[in-house]
């Protein structure tokens, strides 16, 4: 795949360890606070489900209410009492409250008692992270009481039971509830960068980074901040810096700012994925940090050249990469790329897997966690996941960025298997879910493309093209497809990857032995994102998934993932196994292809 960068990105690969323990952690949607407070606890936090009077203390995030005592709540309301940190030598600040995930509406007040709650915000969405203002409603240095009332997707159905939000696996009612994942209280200056967003291109050897600032103040503020890159390049780590750079804010606006500058560290920097699979091979990683300094003290300080410290420090770990496509074929850095990997469903797993099993988590003694899952999946030569229909985690992504497997984070935007989710309702539900969702893993080098719908079969052409103009809003430097048997126009960054197109399991194989896959086509790429499921928990499943996928690869399909390697092989997910990874407390109780699987191979 990497032509004639493989000599290049060898001798680079030896020197990444020390750029990994420099790097440190991965990107983030939103920027970081000048202060973090974690409210996850064992018992800080009370649930009262709706129709209860009385409210019992509840782990969270824990993965939701259902996993925690209460199976059949469809809603209820969180609460716990929070201390309000202050900045040091501040008379003014931004605090804001942040989820990782809430499923589905959260609905938040906050206050200094239950009789003085004020409603902050709602939001309806489902395992995207979102903040919210809560400044107007508490007091530095004080406690507030938190309240955070919950509806799950049931609350959210037509006259007919169709979802009206991207409620995911449909079928399967183990999806979790409640608050997932996390939850902070987050504090910031009155002006403040809120989100960075890294832009690296390989064709014009140039980086690129949007920040975007806001000022919550009620006068103009002039803000001042300092651009230091560490990046890898053949040779070791090179750090630049630059001049202060200075913006003055409007009162009470959002500001965002473009900077460009050359790249000139040349391919041996560029990202790369671990394909053919080498064990030692780490693709280079680099870091942006900004410094902000505001007020006159501060740019005074800044100008005689004496210390000075920051307001805020935002710090983004990117990879040197350009992802897209051209014709009927994908490419990376210039480089065509045969998309070849899997599907990796959740909602066939277990409630909030993602954020629990010991498979999907870091490394601990007897299990080697999600890195010894990606790894499994690169020593077949897979180069890239489907995140299918439930986000991922931010741990997930940042290893997928650091050991190299390309990954296509999917929305729980989802039509087939049941009755197929309203979008015309709220339609703007799907907006936001899509949104947030590219929000937080944009910086990330693994995301090689975004999948907007699963099996939306049918769904109005200006609904699909809504979906399509915020991922181009949002993300404009990757190329997007829906996982679908559609039509749609070639708009550009876009492709259709179809379904099932031979038939279902052992039929594929006898209707079309000579399997082309996806519609071949000149405009866009094709391809095949399932096949061979209902069948691949079968004996004669791996041996169906690997004829026909090798039938397929002689008709130049773009990408082919069949459905899914846990049918074949549940272990890929280290400590998975055929019987023990759905939740017997929740239905249903099997996998979806109707059966656990009757394989597990050591050695696959």
């Amino acid at each position: 795949m990497r032509s004639d960068e493989g000599g290049a990105a060898r001798r680079a690969g030896a020197l990444i360890v020390s750029l990994l323990l420099a790097l440190g952690g991965g990107a983030r949607a939103g920027a970081a606070p000048t202060l973090t407070v974690d409210l996850a606890s064992k018992t800080a936090w009370t649930f009262r489900p709706e129709g209860e009077t009385a409210a019992r203390t509840l782990p969270v995030p824990a993965g939701g209410w259902r996993l925690n005592g209460f199976p059949k709540a469809s809603a209820g309301t969180y609460e716990r009492r929070i201390t309000i940190p202050q900045l040091p030598g501040q008379t003014a600040q931004v605090t804001q409250i942040a989820f990782e995930a809430v499923n589905w509406e959260a609905t938040v007040w906050v206050g200094p008692d239950a009789a003085h709650l004020q409603e902050v915000g709602r939001h309806l969405s489902a395992w995207t992270s979102f903040r919210m203002d809560i400044s107007r409603a508490v007091t530095p240095g004080r406690s507030a009481l938190l309240r955070v009332a919950v509806r799950d997707r049931n609350s959210f159905k037509d006259a007919e039971g169709h979802f009206t939000v991207p409620a995911a696996t449909e079928w399967n009612d183990r999806q979790a509830r409640g608050i997932l994942r996390g939850v902070t209280l987050q504090v910031y200056p009155t002006a403040y960068i809120d989100d960075v967003f890294v832009r690296p291109d390989t064709r014009a050897n140039t980086l690129a980074y949007d920040v975007t600032f806001i000022n919550a103040d009620r006068r103009p503020r002039t803000v001042i901040w300092s651009e230091t890159i560490l990046a890898h390049a053949l040779g070791g780590l090179r750090r630049s810096d630059v001049a202060h750079r200075t913006r003055v804010l409007p009162p009470g606006q959002t500001t965002k700012v473009t900077i460009r500058q050359a790249w000139r560290l040349g391919r041996a920097s560029w990202w790369f994925p671990n394909v053919p699979y080498r064990p030692g091979y780490r693709p280079p990683l680099q870091r942006l940090t900004l410094r902000l300094y505001d007020g006159p003290k501060q740019a005074t300080e800044l100008a005689q050249s004496t210390q000075s410290t920051a307001s805020q420090t935002e710090s983004v770990r990117f990879g040197f990469c350009t992802p897209g496509q051209s014709g009927a074929f994908y490419t990376l850095n210039g480089v065509r790329v045969n998309l070849r990997g899997d599907s990796l469903p959740e909602g066939t797993i277990g409630t909030d897997a993602f954020a629990r099993l010991p498979g999907f988590l870091p490394p601990r003694p007897g299990n080697p966690g999600w890195p010894g899952a990606v790894r499994n999946y690169l020593r077949l030569n897979y180069n890239v996941v489907r995140m299918h229909q439930v986000p991922c985690t931010r741990y997930m992504m940042d290893v997928c960025d650091e050991l190299g497997l390309l990954v296509i984070p999917e929305t729980a935007i989802r039509g087939a298997g049941g009755p197929k989710e309203n979008v015309a309702v709220q339609p703007e539900a799907f907006a936001t879910h899509l949104r947030e969702l590219i929000m937080r893993d944009r910086n990330h080098p693994s995301v090689f493309k975004w999948s907007l719908e699963n099996e939306l079969f049918g769904a109005p052409e200006a609904f699909i093209r809504r979906l399509y103009d915020v991922c181009r809003e949002t993300d404009g430097t990757r190329p997007c497809s829906l996982d679908d048997n559609a039509e749609y126009p070639n708009w550009p960054g876009f492709a259709v990857i179809e379904h099932y197109t031979q038939g279902l399991g052992a039929d594929q194989i006898a209707r079309d032995p000579d399997a082309i896959g996806g519609h071949p086509r000149r405009d866009r790429p094709y391809g095949q994102g399932e096949y061979i499921w209902p069948r691949g928990n079968s004996p004669q499943g791996a041996a169906w998934w690997g004829a026909l996928t090798r039938t397929m690869r002689f008709h130049d399909n773009a990408d082919l993932r069949p459905y899914t390697l846990l049918d074949v092989w549940p272990g890929v997910i280290p400590g998975l196994t055929p019987t023990n990874f759905p939740d017997p407390a929740l239905p249903p109780v099997s996998l979806e292809q109707g059966g656990r699987s009757l394989l597990n191979p050591a050695d696959p």
